[in-house]
């Protein structure tokens, strides 16, 4: 099985007092936050600020490398290649009114919503997971 590794952002804004997130509609159909794999000698918050930059337009200027939030899943490439994917994500607060121009040669569509209407977007179980620890972190008192 080869191991594959992807670095993004969790991008969120806050409207009326609430957080909405940005969430990306891949052209294989699923909805998830904007992710992809590092260029050589970038690191993975280089990898994560410019894949975010490429498919949304927005420059996430405030992701922070702590804290990250970690996704593992697997899948089957149409290939019947087996792969164990590793997905290391950032937060990023942007501006309420950022514009988002989607890559169209990767990105089919992009979804702002709040928490609940985020969670059922997202396509697959270990991103809802991975919403739900972010959610539980954004939500927790500061320290």
């Amino acid at each position: 099985m080869k191991n594959d590794f992807s670095y993004g952002v969790i991008p969120y804004r806050v409207v009326a007092g609430r957080r909405e997130y940005l969430l990306v509609q891949h052209h294989a159909g699923h909805w998830a936050f904007p992710k992809g794999h590092a260029d050589e000698g970038e690191s993975p918050l280089e990898t994560a600020k410019r894949e975010m930059l490429e498919e949304t337009g927005i420059a996430p200027d405030r992701a922070a490398e702590q804290p990250a939030f970690e996704e593992q899943y697997k899948f089957t490439k149409r290939s019947g290649k087996k792969v164990r994917k590793y997905v290391t994500y950032y937060l990023c607060e942007v501006a309420t009114d950022a514009e988002v121009k989607v890559q169209p040669e990767e990105i089919a569509d992009h979804f702002w919503g709040d928490a609940d209407a985020t969670r059922q977007r997202i396509t697959f179980e270990e991103g809802r997971e991975l919403f739900d620890e972010v959610e539980q972190y954004l939500d927790a008192p500061p320290q």
